[in-house]
This record gives structure tokens, C-alpha cells and sequence, in this order.
């Protein structure tokens, strides 16, 4: 992949009482645009990951994905990434990415054909700590540089939006 890339461990658990089967992860990464540039925003997120929701729903269920029993737990390591282009555009101004990740599990309980969705927003940002490169350019420690390369994965940070509003159903 070209741009920038993330790679997110998604810990799963089945807190309910039936398996959860065809369970699929999928997530997204936006960035947030300077605002002359008629994009979606981190505002628009809580709508996206709906409209999304709802046009999966139309489906007809996926025979794809894999199963969690009550009370276990998986780790479901998942790369997306964000093109060069879209990169360039959200850098225009400042050579920092604003990334945040939506999306939403799918899953079926049980031998129930119904689909359920659990929806997730969150921002990822660097650790707070101060850097040479930080202090020494005065930039705000938390916001992903370009200038900087790779982000190691133990200085990154992910928090759920404020915006979220929460889905599931």
C-alpha cells in the first residue's frame, strides 16, 4: 500500500450467551481536510458510518468471516490505509494527518440469519511526550507529522470520538 497505512488489533469478545458467526471486521480511515476542500470531515463520520450500515443491511448475508463463542476472546490484526492522493490533500496546509478509523463489526448469532452491526469511531493521535522533532519545530505533540515517517505502534493512541454517538444492533 502506498500513503499512509495502519494496521489496528481488534480485540473481540462474545459477551453474549450464543456464538457469534460470520463475524467480519471493517474499518476505515478519513483524514481530516483543510475546509476549502469540500470533503468529508470527522463531523461527517457518525453519518457515513449509517448510511454505510444501512446500505449493508440491503445484502443478502456474507458467508465470510469466522466464529466467537460466548466469553472467548480474538485478536483480529487488519491493514487499510489511506492513497497518497488523499494524503497530499489533507497535508495541503500542514504536513500533519488527523486520522480517524470508523467502521463496523458484522456478526450473526447463533443459527439466526439476522445481521447485527456493532459501529466504532475513533481518532488516533501520538502520544502526548514531547519529541526532538516537536520541541524543536514547536509542533503539537499529538498530530501525526508526514515529516516524521513511521509512527512506532507503541506511540500511538486511540480514543473514541466525541462524536460517536454509539451504534449497535
Amino acid at each position: 500500500m502506498n500513503g499512509a497505512n495502519f494496521t489496528f488489533n481488534f480485540i473481540l469478545k462474545n459477551i453474549g450467551r450464543s456464538p457469534a458467526t460470520n463475524v467480519w471486521v471493517d474499518p476505515k480511515v478519513i483524514l481530516s481536510y483543510p475546509n476549502d476542500e469540500g470533503r468529508p470531515s470527522k463531523l461527517d463520520v457518525p453519518r457515513i458510518l449509517r448510511d454505510e450500515i444501512a446500505e449493508k443491511k440491503k445484502r443478502p448475508p456474507s458467508p465470510l468471516g469466522f466464529s466467537i463463542f460466548p466469553d472467548e476472546t480474538i485478536v483480529q490484526p487488519i491493514t487499510t490505509g489511506v492513497p497518497n492522493d488523499e494524503v497530499d490533500r489533507a497535508t495541503k496546509l500542514i504536513k500533519a494527518i488527523y486520522p480517524t478509523v470508523y467502521g463496523a463489526i458484522e456478526y450473526r448469532m447463533g443459527l439466526d440469519n439476522t445481521v447485527h452491526h456493532t459501529g466504532f469511531i475513533f481518532e488516533v493521535q501520538r502520544d502526548a511526550s514531547p519529541r526532538p522533532f516537536t520541541t524543536k519545530g514547536k509542533k503539537w505533540p499529538t498530530a501525526i507529522w508526514t515529516e516524521e515517517g513511521d509512527v512506532p505502534a507503541a506511540d500511538v493512541r486511540l480514543s473514541r470520538s466525541l462524536i460517536e454517538g454509539g451504534y449497535a444492533d
